[in-house]
């Protein structure tokens, strides 16, 4: 058993000094990769031929080519005439390639852990079989499931440094495409007047000429809404200034039918007190309204 044991802690340990190590215990749905390059990092691995161990039972799974590209993908100045590069759709499907092949690696390492389980119970639970022929099948399992993970995270490892450099490719292509952006920009302000340059500027101002239209529209209809508010407020105006006058004629009619025998000053007082300040509060809400419809229509008028 310590045999064994030496050899499963051999390959964690490769496996732990491994570039660029992957958590697959975690989602593998959800990558996350450093955007941090440098010059060192950028060079890819060979590819990794790898072979079937004949003491596994489970089924493979296809292999998806990976790709790679030239050691030097540091950003330079560039040429203009020979300017060409990879369009963001086969960068993604490259991408997505490279996420699959990383969503089969991750099954087929956690098929491996539970054998690996599977097959440790197992052997602690036969008793009858002889005790060197199962330690030289378990050590050869061992082995052959160790040099399986330890390809699976060079494999991984390779991916990993791949999608880098696709990373590092796409960026200097945006750069480089800013550039171009820059100089054309630089050459479309800095022409002389020409028949060419005529028909783009009589373009550009037939393009504001519409947006003029289209916010001349806008603000049409932020006219039309400003009025509908107004009206609302003069009808409100109203309804307040009717209010108002049916109040005024009520205290009218209190103050010519009020017995002032019966009724005492306290009650008298607390009554008009109250009309005083409903009269106030109204004639305050009078006055905002009044206001609101003035700026509105200073507003509208400029």
């Amino acid at each position: 058993m310590k045999k064994e044991n030496r050899t499963y802690l051999i390959a964690s340990s490769r496996l732990k000094a491994s570039k660029s190590p992957i958590i697959l215990n975690k989602d593998p749905y959800n990558l996350s990769f450093s955007s941090d390059l440098k010059s060192s990092t950028l060079t890819p691995k060979s590819p990794i031929v790898r072979t079937q161990s004949p003491s596994i039972s489970h089924k493979r799974y296809r292999e998806t080519s990976f790709v790679f590209f030239p050691q030097s993908t540091k950003a330079q100045s560039p040429d203009r005439k020979s300017f060409s590069f990879e369009k963001p759709e086969s960068i993604e499907q490259k991408y997505e390639a490279l996420k699959e092949n990383y969503k089969i690696l991750w099954e087929e390492n956690q098929i491996l852990k539970k054998e690996i389980g599977l097959i440790s119970s197992n052997e602690s639970t036969k008793s009858t079989l002889k005790l060197e022929g199962n330690k030289n099948e378990f050590d050869q399992l061992k082995a052959s499931f160790a040099n399986e993970i330890e390809n699976l995270y060079e494999q991984l490892s390779s991916s990993h440094e791949s999608i880098q450099i696709l990373l590092a490719q796409l960026r200097q292509t945006i750069e480089e495409f800013e550039d171009l952006r820059k100089s054309m920009n630089y050459l479309r302000f800095n022409l002389d007047v020409n028949e060419s340059t005529k028909d783009v500027k009589i373009n550009l101002l037939e393009e504001t000429l519409k947006k003029k239209i289209e916010e001349s529209g806008t603000f049409l209809i932020e006219k039309r809404k400003l009025e509908g508010i107004i009206e609302d407020l003069n009808i409100k105006l109203k309804e307040n200034s009717m209010k108002m006058m049916e109040k005024e004629e009520r205290i009218e009619l209190l103050e010519k039918g009020v017995n002032f025998e019966t009724v005492s000053n306290t009650d008298l007082i607390q009554k008009l007190s109250k009309t005083k300040k409903q009269l106030k509060a109204s004639e305050e809400k009078t006055k905002r309204l009044e206001e609101f419809i003035k700026s509105s229509m200073i507003s509208k008028q400029s």
